[in-house]
């Protein structure tokens, strides 16, 4: 019973030294200090002229290291101080957006884009319950969209449409 407690000891102290021992040879051995690595690998991302994936991918690419697609979100609103006109259609650059029933804040979709910089056409159609027939009013917006931007949301709230970059 007293030689097993010893050799528990003796194990545990024999582990303890082998890792202690080894972490001492690891740190002796020819790398550099960790501080040096750090101050290395930063200097070879700030001086590094390889071309990014990016670029390996669309060597094409007009706009240098800046994306080639933007995001854009289009969020459509009636105008609750006007029931009677309701939005019926919005297409973006060709494509219907899904609209939805409007709900108690007037929403009737929100959808993400993807595009390239360029100029793109939004249309929305309103319909007036109020005036007789032909009570649809057609809106026509043309939208430029810039490289420098980070992120384009498009707000159509009635016959309203706003643009923030």
């Amino acid at each position: 019973m007293k030689f097993q407690y010893l050799f528990k000891s003796i194990g545990v102290f024999a582990t303890c030294f082998l890792v202690v021992y080894g972490s001492y040879i690891a740190s002796q051995s020819n790398n550099p200090p960790l501080a040096k690595q750090k101050e290395a690998q930063l200097s070879y991302s700030i001086h590094n002229t390889s071309t990014t994936y990016r670029e390996k991918q669309n060597p094409y690419n007009n706009y240098g290291n800046r994306p080639t697609h933007q995001r854009i979100e289009i969020e459509v609103y009636d105008d609750r101080l006007q029931p009677e006109k309701e939005i019926v259609q919005v297409v973006f650059q060709g494509k219907d957006i899904m609209l939805t029933p409007s709900d108690p804040s007037g929403l009737r979709g929100v959808t993400y884009v993807q595009v390239v910089p360029g100029v793109y056409q939004l249309q929305w159609s309103i319909r007036d319950n109020s005036r007789p027939p032909p009570n649809i009013t057609t809106y026509k917006e043309n939208i430029k969209i810039d490289p420098d931007y980070k992120w384009i949301h498009i707000f159509i709230h009635g016959s309203e449409m706003k643009l923030s970059y």
